[in-house]
């Protein structure tokens, strides 16, 4: 599925110019996938200063999971400028709420990433980059010798994510 994404960005960013543009205001609709391991589709809406965002899908991460994830992040107006690749790259900083579930536990991720993103000039298509660090809070069942015990346990962790989004102008 990455390998399957990777060409399909790659083949939009060739056909098009090579230029960046400002960012396209409305809904975005494409896919994300990233670490840890998960694929689906996104939604997100973006209103100027800031964006919102939900995603669905699958999740690998000792098991297999729904994936939920929420979240928002405020846009930085003036972009990176690289002289190199002539093209601007747009910054964000938020917060994003992820949701893990599968029978044998749940999994909530705090999360506080930070997006790349270069817009297409002809065509309304956001291509994403983000990482960052995160809260990670898991609850796992088991059952041994006939007696069901659920372990909690919280620690630190990494999410980042890949991802491109077609606009809609509303």
């Amino acid at each position: 599925m990455k390998k399957v994404l990777l060409i399909v960005a790659l083949l939009i960013i060739s056909t098009t110019v090579i230029f960046a543009a400002q960012p396209t205001k409305g809904v975005g609709v494409g896919l994300t996938t990233g670490f840890p391991i998960h694929v689906g589709p996104q939604v997100e809406y973006n209103f100027g200063p800031a964006t919102a965002y939900l995603a669905l899908g699958y999740q690998s991460h000792g098991g297999n999971y729904f994936f939920l994830r929420v979240g928002g992040d405020y846009n930085f107006q003036s972009p990176f400028i690289n002289n190199n690749w002539k093209t601007d790259i747009y910054l964000s900083v938020g917060g994003q709420f992820d949701m893990a579930f599968t029978k044998g536990g749940n999994d909530i991720m705090i999360g506080v990433p930070v997006t790349w993103s270069w817009h297409t000039e002809k065509v309304p298509i956001k291509v994403f980059a983000k990482a960052g660090p995160s809260v990670i809070i898991s609850t796992v069942k088991y059952t041994w010798l006939g007696t069901t015990t659920t372990d909690t346990s919280a620690g630190l962790g990494f999410v980042g994510s890949i991802g491109a989004l077609y606009y809609f102008d509303i």
